[in-house]
């Protein structure tokens, strides 16, 4: 799923780089209103390292829906 990086390149930010600076990373769910979150070190594991960190949209663990998942901050 491709989608459009932020228009702020700072926030170009990979996976590991995330994981380097020890982040924790919160992931929003409109629908349900669920927030969640996961260090990025985790993350960095189970995903590819290199994945954009704006383009990681997990499924929300409780309506299931990752359409509505706001990207991570």
């Amino acid at each position: 799923v491709g989608h459009n990086p932020p228009s702020d390149r700072r926030k170009w930010a990979q996976l590991k780089q995330w994981a380097v600076d020890g982040r924790i990373v919160r992931v929003h769910c409109n629908l349900c209103r669920r927030t969640m979150h996961f260090y990025a070190a985790d993350l960095a594991q189970v995903y590819d390292p290199e994945m954009l960190a704006h383009e990681w949209r997990p499924a929300c663990s409780k309506c299931g829906k990752s359409d509505w998942v706001r990207p991570p901050t």
